[in-house]
């Protein structure tokens, strides 16, 4: 028998094919296991590197968009609760806040950045707290993520190296600059009053010793500069009181820590120049001496409407024993009568001008002395209290009149255009009611109206009035309302604004000057007096209509003194 063999034993060679073919399948299983992964975290890589590129790309904006401007990063909320990303495509750069989306690919990134201030301590490192802010430092921090990434942050420090520069010769403004200018104008900023601007297109700085540097030597060891806010000043008006109320430590007596000598505060006084030579009228309502709190009225010969008024307060005079005040030089001749109602009901009223019109209470006790829109006031009943002024022919009503008040009603009037409640008149309170007041009338329960008559019988027709709409509330504590007359017109003023007459009557009258008492709170005396229920504060009258401008002025200092005019710091020659 034969046997044949296939050469080289190829019978076993198709099992080996076999086993082959299986690991190879195995080895393609196993790359593919280990390739997949990998390709994986080259995609993650890439997104990394997309993603830092971003955030440097972002980085590199912020410092180009800072240095070109330091208040573009300077005025930014802090803190990572305010994001922001800048719109390149704008030129130059801004800032929007929010987050932004960028799309790489199929990928969406999401970029921001935040803000936050820098603290150094004493030797000029930066500390995480318990420094000082450095307002030339800050710290951006740059977060960027993608959908199954992680959120990742870069943080860098901005230091201001320049300023935008800006060329001024006009500082006729004064010490008006709150801070850093982003444009020109006529102010700077200062905390002294030793800088001199009234040249125009100079300023200069007077030198000298002490805090901010001064230099006089009319005998007072302290200074202050009082800067006046053109922007609260109506119009430009020629002496004008202008109320200074403030509470001062340095304006304490010695004896509780403060510069002032006098207990009485006598030695405090005010002047136009820095040299403190050229002294103002002006009266001392009241300083109390262990706080520091005072009320004065100065007299500033002219306010301006367009530039910051500077006056300067002096004290600290051990020499100076008595009054430097001058009251009724700080009215003009117009006001015929200035009562500030912050006497005890005990003793009379006192009348600030050079008239001396004094007004005695009637009914009232100790505790109608209350705190008042401008130190005290009187608290009347509406039932039996008043004061009466006695009668005087300045009160009477010529062609031009300006009358005034502040008030706080308790309680108002019934409905009814002649259910009133006086709290300002010259007027006779029997039958034939002749005479001028200045009242709240016709109310709703909720408000009521403001309204000045002049009659020859108030009771009837023979009568000239106007009155506002129904404003004037019981819940809305003090108002400034003041009326003025002139030729035979009413216009009625509340809060410093001109109100729009809501109902009047022209009818002739004749009998304006009426021999009886002026009085506050109510009117002369007999069974039709309405009595007004409220606090009353700071009456005037004056035989000149005053412009609304001036009584615009005249509410904004007196309602908000604090923003009306600054004090600076104190100073030493």
């Amino acid at each position: 028998m034969k046997h044949y063999l296939l050469p080289g034993n190829r019978g076993q060679s198709l099992v080996e094919v076999l086993v082959a073919v299986a690991i190879g399948a195995i080895l393609v299983i196993a790359a593919v296991t280990i390739i997949t992964p990998a390709l994986r975290v080259n995609t993650q890589a890439t997104r990394v590197q997309v993603a830092s590129s971003l955030a440097k790309g972002l980085s590199g904006n912020i410092r180009v968009w800072a240095e070109s401007d330091w208040h573009n990063i300077s005025n930014l909320a802090t803190t990572s609760a305010n994001t922001y990303y800048l719109i390149a495509s704008s030129s130059p750069f801004t800032a929007t806040s929010g987050i932004e989306s960028v799309t790489v690919s199929t990928t969406t990134y999401a970029r921001y950045f935040y803000v936050d201030d820098v603290q150094r301590d004493a030797s000029g490192y930066i500390v995480e707290s318990g420094g000082s802010n450095d307002p030339s430092t800050k710290k951006v921090t740059v977060s960027y993520n993608w959908p199954q990434g992680t959120t990742t942050t870069l943080s860098f420090y901005l230091t201001r190296h320049s300023n935008r520069v800006f060329t001024q010769t006009d500082w006729s403004g004064g010490p008006g600059q709150d801070g850093p200018s982003t444009t020109t104008n006529s102010q700077f900023s200062s905390s002294t009053s030793n800088i001199s601007y009234s040249t125009p297109g100079s300023i200069s700085l007077a030198l000298g010793g002490g805090e901010g540097g001064g230099d006089w030597s009319n005998g007072y060891s302290y200074r202050r500069s009082i800067t006046i806010d053109y922007t609260k000043v109506s119009s430009t008006l020629t002496n004008f009181p202008v109320l200074v109320s403030s509470t001062i430590s340095d304006w304490k007596h010695t004896a509780h820590g403060g510069d002032i000598t006098d207990v009485d505060g006598d030695d405090l006084i005010f002047t136009s120049d820095e040299a403190g030579e050229t002294l103002l009228s002006f009266e001392r309502e009241k300083h109390v001496s262990s706080t520091g709190a005072v009320y004065y009225w100065v007299k500033i010969p002219s306010l301006s409407n367009t530039t910051n008024t500077v006056v300067y307060a002096f004290y600290g005079n051990s020499s100076i024993s008595s009054s430097q005040a001058s009251s009724t030089n700080v009215w003009d001749s117009n006001y015929k009568g200035v009562w500030h109602l912050a006497e005890t009901p005990s003793a009379t009223n006192n009348d600030s001008t050079s008239n001396g019109v004094t007004c005695t209470p009637t009914s009232m006790e100790a505790g109608d002395q209350v705190s008042g829109r401008i130190d005290g006031s009187l608290n009347y009943d509406g039932a039996a209290e008043y004061s009466t002024c006695g009668d005087n022919l300045d009160f009477n009503l010529t062609d031009s009149v300006t009358v005034s008040a502040w008030i706080d009603p308790d309680t108002l009037p019934g409905a009814g255009a002649d259910v009133i409640q006086q709290f300002f008149s010259k007027i006779d309170g029997e039958s034939a009611w002749p005479g001028w007041n200045f009242a709240l009338a016709d109310g709703n329960g909720s408000n009521a109206r403001l309204r000045l008559n002049y009659c020859d019988d108030c009771s009837g027709s023979a009568r000239t009035y106007a009155a506002t709409t129904q404003q004037i509330s019981a819940s809305d504590g003090w108002y400034h309302v003041v009326g003025a007359w002139v030729n035979e017109a009413i216009t009625l003023y509340v809060n410093g604004v001109r109100q729009t007459n809501a109902n009047s009557s022209t009818a002739a009258t004749t009998n304006r000057n009426t021999s009886i008492p002026l009085v506050i709170g109510s009117c002369d005396s007999g069974t039709n007096c309405e009595l007004f229920d409220g606090k009353i504060d700071e009456v005037r009258f004056s035989n000149a209509v005053r412009s609304s401008g001036w009584i615009l002025t005249e509410y904004n200092n007196q309602s908000n003194p604090a923003t009306f005019y600054t004090v600076g710091s104190e100073e030493t020659p």
